[in-house]
């Protein structure tokens, strides 16, 4: 990301410019061949937004300028009439962002003073008040994508793995899992054509397993008799009714009597449910082990 600096009393005696305008900002990311905003960029965006807002000092530093010229120039400066915008034959002078930042931490740190109280500034899209103009997105949907990028881009810097996103229920659990994301629950499920309680099942189904945890909520996977014939034996000695009859079906292990289902994923683990109402509903505990799995369902029956 680039930006211009502050023109200084060489370049317009007239106008001091601190913001960039809408054409000093470039975004480059080495995820996309093309200039262009990336869900990286965008984080970046945000985040550097919330910076400005915090301390506009830092908006000098990216400008390469600093307090101290911005007092001199406002100082000597006569307004007069106002300079005419840059044409496209001008060409733009910038500083790094890297450069930029790498000056701002190299600055010398002022002795911190007691405070009694700390505001923390409210992030800058919560001051949003209405939609932008059809067809763009609502400021709803722009904080939640806006929010889910910058923790995609955490994610990355962390060297943790990223899912695909390609199915669209998929990536609407991943989004749901996220505590923060609950109040978009009616609305995601209306986009995908599920109903509410379905896409919370989802939602817990990504938290208890991720993506493959999704996977064996929504699909029947095939499996092989043999490890089902290995999961009846291991899971029977914890069973409250022995002589009740299991039923194998796909991928689904399930025990009525008990209110219990294992779910073979196609990573190999058990995935538990539990009887709800006539639904099955994901458990935690996914395990390699069909008994370890087994048991988290009974106890998440007990806990419920």
């Amino acid at each position: 990301m680039r930006q211009g600096r502050i023109p200084s009393r060489r370049d317009n005696a007239d106008v001091i410019s601190i913001a960039p305008a809408p054409g000093d900002i470039t975004f480059t990311c080495s995820c996309r061949p093309d200039p262009g905003i990336c869900p990286h960029s965008a984080a970046v965006g945000y985040r550097v937004a919330q910076h400005v807002r915090a301390n506009p000092g830092v908006l000098l530093t990216l400008r390469g300028g600093s307090m101290k010229e911005l007092r001199t120039m406002v100082r000597v400066h006569t307004p007069t009439d106002p300079a005419p915008a840059p044409g496209p034959e001008q060409t733009r002078t910038g500083t790094d962002a890297h450069q930029a930042f790498g000056r701002f931490n190299a600055r010398p740190t002022r002795p911190a003073r007691a405070r009694t109280t700390q505001t923390v500034p409210a992030p800058l899209l919560d001051g949003l008040r209405s939609d932008p103009p059809a067809p763009g997105l609502t400021t709803r949907a722009l904080r939640l994508l806006i929010r889910d990028a910058a923790a995609r881009a955490s994610a990355l810097l962390a060297g943790r793995p990223l899912p695909a996103g390609d199915d669209p229920v998929q990536d609407a659990a991943r989004l749901l899992a996220d505590p923060a994301h609950r109040r978009y629950l009616e609305h995601a499920a209306e986009q995908v054509g599920l109903s509410t309680l379905q896409m919370r099942d989802l939602a817990l189904a990504y938290v208890y397993g991720g993506a493959a945890g999704v996977e064996v909520a929504l699909w029947p996977l095939a499996a092989d008799t043999e490890v089902f014939a290995h999961a009846e034996a291991a899971i029977q000695p914890h069973r409250p009714a022995p002589l009740a009859s299991l039923i194998s079906q796909d991928n689904q292990l399930t025990d009525a009597a008990a209110r219990v289902q294992l779910r073979l994923g196609s990573d190999g683990r058990w995935y538990p449910f539990t009887d709800w109402h006539g639904t099955w509903r994901p458990a935690p505990g996914p395990s390699n082990n069909p008994a370890t799995a087994y048991k988290a369902a009974r106890l998440a029956l007990r806990n419920r």
